[in-house]
């Protein structure tokens, strides 16, 4: 699920939408599309998904014409929609050209939602909550579940939150969208690196992994790197367990 070529996660390749999930979690038309979809469900107003008719299709004869101004409709089926205040069932529809010739499938980027599946659409800002959680709480996947759920419950939403493992494939495939660069250089190793830990992704050796240089060694080939801060200079400490003497101790 990483490509080492391009340093970036690819969760999103399975999912059904496929345009770049912005990565502001401030982006004015997310805050205009999450208020509508809490309105809509909180209301219990019917939600339809249907994609944009904005550009052309490739026979080039268009989405819409004057005869046609919403162009043909295709509906896919009922899609469950999550939002920050509950959930609910929308009518999921394709789009044919007026030619009827091309289709244009439901992305959910123009209504800020991202499609997992064709059952499992959940709005960006449900992402980011989760993602502040755990900035400021520490928060699990399953416990934000929980929070969410009760909430849900509170609200008296029509659906209950997905469960735990649904949004842990939810949240990866909607993260990795962003396209983000996970690789950051290490500002001692620079372009020269021989082993990398990416993903903030903690790496345990055994002892029998383990190559140890003792620190009080010095080789020809020794490398000084100048600490970034004085807090991580090495700071030598008198033993006081010890005399002069090597290998003895005072009594």
């Amino acid at each position: 699920m990483f490509d080492e070529g391009t340093s970036k996660w690819t969760f999103h390749k399975s999912a059904v939408s496929k345009v770049k999930v912005p990565d502001d979690r401030f982006q004015e038309k997310l805050k205009v599309d999450s208020k509508l979809r809490v309105a809509l469900v909180v209301t219990g107003t019917d939600i339809n998904l249907i994609p944009s008719s904005a550009g052309e299709c490739d026979c080039n004869a268009g989405w819409t014409n004057e005869n046609l101004p919403n162009g043909y409709l295709i509906q896919v089926g009922l899609i469950s929609v999550y939002s920050i205040t509950g959930a609910c069932e929308a009518k999921l529809f394709g789009r044919k050209c007026v030619a009827d010739t091309c289709i244009r499938n439901y992305d959910g980027s123009e209504d800020s939602l991202f499609l997992l599946t064709k059952s499992i659409a959940c709005g960006y800002e449900v992402g980011w909550e989760f993602v502040e959680a755990v900035l400021t709480s520490k928060q699990t996947f399953s416990g934000f579940c929980k929070v969410i759920n009760a909430r849900y419950i509170r609200l008296s939403s029509p659906l209950k939150f997905m469960a735990a493992n649904s949004f842990i494939r939810w949240w990866f495939a909607w993260a990795s969208a962003m396209e983000i660069d996970f690789i950051e250089q290490c500002f001692s190793c620079g372009d020269n690196i021989r082993i990398l830990a990416a993903d903030g992704t903690k790496l345990g050796y055994t002892l029998k992994q383990a190559s140890i240089t003792p620190i009080e060694t010095v080789t020809d080939t020794s490398t000084v790197h100048p600490t970034p801060t004085k807090r991580f200079d090495r700071t030598l400490i008198t033993n006081r367990m010890c005399d002069n003497k090597p290998n003895e101790r005072k009594q």
